[in-house]
């Protein structure tokens, strides 16, 4: 008998399964220590994982964000008002392409409007894609506030789905430069 079965022989079945889970887990950052930084990955590569029901859309550090997109003119979707943003939409910060910036299960990726090609025309919200995935912002514009930093944010759907069978949607805010 191996040495790992003698350990966990005084376990219940329950206990020995949750004990050998928790070890295939991988290491656990130590505290004090950061998390590494999120890749900018192929979509395939982002979605890969077999619980669809864990691929919403994560919140975005600013840092990830300036990475891939310029400082300003963005907009982005928020699940509430305090929330950071889950989908931002820009201008590269390289060529000047007009993009949205995701993360999926830890990884950042990079989708392409349906059809805007400037900035002022995603102020009215729009359709992103990447190969297998869909994210479409749809702004309630008649319904415009005003951000303390003179910002313009609007009550917003979000609906986002995965060619693996995934469609989901979301109710938050959508915010403008």
């Amino acid at each position: 008998m191996s040495k790992a079965n003698g350990s966990l022989r005084g376990l219940s079945p329950h206990l020995a399964v949750l004990t050998l889970s928790i070890a295939c887990m991988g290491p656990a950052v130590a505290a004090g220590e950061a998390e590494p930084e999120p890749k900018v990955v192929p979509p395939t590569e982002a979605v890969w994982n077999p619980d669809l029901s864990e691929a919403d859309p994560g919140p975005l550090e600013p840092s990830e964000v300036y990475r891939v997109l310029q400082a300003d003119p963005r907009c982005s979707f928020h699940y509430t008002q305090a929330s950071p943003p889950v989908i931002v939409l820009g201008q590269t910060a390289e060529t000047g392409e007009l993009l949205a910036l995701m993360k999926l299960h830890g990884r950042l990726v990079r989708l392409t409007p349906a059809s805007a090609t400037r900035f002022d025309q995603i102020i009215a919200g729009g359709t992103f894609e990447a190969e297998g995935i869909v994210a479409r912002i749809m702004p309630e514009t008649e319904e415009q506030d005003t951000t303390e930093d003179d910002r313009r944010r609007w009550p917003a759907n979000m609906r986002f789905e995965l060619d693996e069978g995934l469609s989901v949607g979301y109710r938050g805010w959508y915010v403008c430069d």
